[in-house]
């Protein structure tokens, strides 16, 4: 078997970024100051990406062999470039007003306070980084029944990544009238998989396996002058690109899929343990808000998931869900001066629970199937308190809440032709809940201090 695939996408953005930039160089927070009033600054984002897949595919022809096999070949090439250009003629303006209100002295040029001008005289950063991503693996595995109703799974992947990267820099912020990184990597790793499996009759299946995952290298552009703070704490320059190196899991899980009561329960049962080594982690720096990604160390995750789907008469389909997640790290990463950057126990930014029950009663009407369905979802709020004293966490910022929806839907279904046709009224979000998703603040964080934060909710 042969799959080839070809990705192209090109996209472009504009932002306003005037109360953005009186916030963060002028300390401006509400009314505009008059003699900003045409102020305009904004920022250009554009991105091309394309990307080349190819993967071969040999297999045996009979399914119901008791030796089976498969291998293959995989080849992929990527490319993206990215180019972000923010125009603020009127910086030096914004930054002399706010030295006015602090009762410091203006500059008399940006070089001045940062080192160099206006790159060509109009853009305070400007950024073109590409990425170039080629990856090419072999892999094979085998499934052979031992004895009657129990199946040995072996498996392996060897993978070979390129990753190569560069970047241009220019502007204040950057502190440079013009710096190009280039960087590269490569990684050989090799990904082995076991299993075993019990077939114990047609409707009852039990498992147990093992198997490790590699993300491949990567590299994370410079986060600029205004993050300086948040590298020095954390101890990375912020003029400079930074290496990532691949990551690992090893995951562990045991489970068993059933089908009880002539079919009209189905059981699907799981619990599993994964640790995770050298993590690669994106993080909003909290004093800029601008994103970084470093490897931060270890982590385990420990969880299980619970699913039921009954039929207790025809007419009527019945399903629950029930899902707990540990996630966690587990080394304390130091950092500059006999600091702790992060906290061995800090979990990640997942729901310890999650809940999903569903109910759907179909009722024949001439020819059509008339139906009534409700959906509802919740996941739990984690209270681990927030570690205040790391330099990756802004104390303003809470941990995301409790959320919950409910949706309904009513409709009819038929064929007409050919076509299956579905036609239905719903309202999704019954309760109009509106739990704050996504927290920020327009304002940098500076240690005592409480910014204020912006709040985004869903509409109903």
């Amino acid at each position: 078997m042969s799959d080839t695939s070809y990705f192209h996408r090109t996209t472009r953005t504009q932002s306003d970024d005037a109360t953005l930039s009186l916030s963060l160089f002028g300390n401006i927070v509400g009314t505009i100051p008059a003699e900003f009033a045409n102020y305009a600054p904004g920022t250009a984002s554009d991105t091309k990406q394309t990307a080349f897949t190819q993967e071969l595919r040999l297999q045996n022809d009979n399914a119901n062999a008791r030796f089976n096999w498969i291998i293959g070949a995989f080849y992929q090439r990527s490319f993206v470039r990215d180019q972000y250009a923010g125009s603020d003629p009127q910086l030096l303006d914004v930054v002399n007003y706010g030295r006015r209100q602090a009762g410091d002295p203006e500059y008399a040029s940006l070089a001045d306070a940062y080192g160099v001008d206006l790159y060509q005289g109009r853009y305070s950063v400007f950024q073109r980084n590409t990425h170039r991503d080629r990856q090419a693996a072999i892999y094979a595995q085998a499934d052979y029944e031992i004895v009657p109703r129990v199946k040995l799974t072996l498996g392996g992947r060897y993978t070979i990544a390129n990753y190569k990267f560069e970047g241009f820099t220019a502007g204040p912020l950057y502190t440079t009238a013009g710096h190009t990184d280039s960087l590269g990597v490569t990684s050989r790793t090799f990904t082995p998989r076991a299993g075993v499996s019990f077939q114990a009759d047609r409707n009852n299946l039990f498992y147990v396996s093992a198997a490790k995952g590699v993300r491949g290298p990567g590299i994370s552009p410079p986060v600029g002058l205004t993050c300086a703070a948040d590298a020095a704490a954390i101890g990375f320059d912020p003029l400079a690109s930074q290496t990532l190196k691949p990551d690992s899991i090893w995951s562990y899980e045991a489970g068993a899929k059933n089908r009880l009561f002539g079919g009209k329960l189905a059981v699907d049962a799981s619990a599993y343990h994964i640790d995770w080594n050298n993590v690669q982690t994106l993080f909003a720096l909290p004093t800029c808000s601008i994103y970084a990604a470093l490897n931060l160390g270890k982590a385990k995750i420990d969880g299980f998931d619970l699913s039921l789907a009954a039929k207790p008469i025809p007419a009527l389909t019945l399903g629950a869900s029930v899902a707990y997640t540990n996630a966690r790290y587990t080394t304390a990463i130091p950092g500059p001066g006999g600091t702790t950057i992060r906290r061995a126990g800090e979990p990640f930014a997942v729901a310890p629970w999650s809940l999903q029950l569903n109910a759907e009663l179909v009722e024949p009407v001439g020819s059509v199937d008339g139906y009534a369905r409700a959906d509802y979802s919740y996941n739990s709020h984690n209270s681990t308190p927030i570690d205040t004293n790391s330099p990756l966490v802004d104390p303003a910022l809470p941990r995301p809440p409790a959320t919950s929806q409910l949706d309904l839907r009513a409709g009819g279904r038929f064929k007409a032709g050919k076509a299956d046709i579905d036609l239905s009224v719903f309202v999704n979000n019954v309760t109009d809940s509106q739990p704050v998703l996504g927290l920020y603040h327009d304002r940098r964080y500076r240690p005592g201090t409480a910014p204020a934060a912006s709040a985004r909710a869903p509409s109903a």
